[in-house]
This record gives C-alpha cells, structure tokens and sequence, in this order.
C-alpha cells in the first residue's frame, strides 16, 4: 500500500474482530492486536518492525483493526526461501539480529 499523505509505501495488516473462540468471552484476535499496538507504539529499534499507526473500523460485526507499519521489502521468510540451504554466515546474521530485537523487548 503507499501511504497518500506522505507517498512512501507501507504494509496494512487487517486483523478481523467478532471472532469469538468457544469457551472465551472476549475475541482473542482483537486482543492480541490491541497488544501489539500496546507494545510496538512504545518500541524503537532498528532490529523491530516501526509501527506507523493503527485505525479501528468499526462496523459493528464486520470491525476490524488496521495496523500500519513501516514497508519491508524482505522478511525472514522470503529469505530461507530464496536461499534454501542457508549460508552459516547468513543464519548467524539473521539470529544476531532476531536475538538483539527480543532483548530490547526484554
């Protein structure tokens, strides 16, 4: 997507509310991104994704919360796919990086 006030691309991720699981009392996909929003808003890191911004939709049983973040033209994924088997040097670079990201949340 490419953010019009500003021109620069970004990624939407669309998390659908109302979804109750059975034994639950609250929807557990809106809670999760609710602390999403929580932490990432309060997080700077160069090795964790920015989180621009986020919009609740409320549309009574069609809501849905929009997470805005930062545009990544690779992820981890596409990575292991592109160069599968993986080079040692690549995998020590992607776990230094995945390893500095969780201890800065920790």
């Amino acid at each position: 997507a490419v953010q019009l006030s500003t021109g620069r691309r970004i990624a939407v991720k669309k998390v659908l509310a109302n979804r109750l699981m059975p034994g639950l009392t609250y929807d557990p996909w809106m809670r999760s991104a609710e602390r999403e929003v929580e932490v990432l808003s309060q997080v700077t890191h160069p090795h964790i994704i920015t989180l621009l911004g986020h919009h609740l939709a409320d549309r009574g049983p069609f809501s849905s919360m929009l997470l805005i973040y930062e545009y990544m033209a690779w992820d981890l994924a596409t990575i292991i796919e592109q160069r599968h088997p993986l080079e040692d040097g690549v995998v020590k670079i992607a776990f230094r990086m995945l390893l500095l990201g969780l201890a800065h949340l920790h």
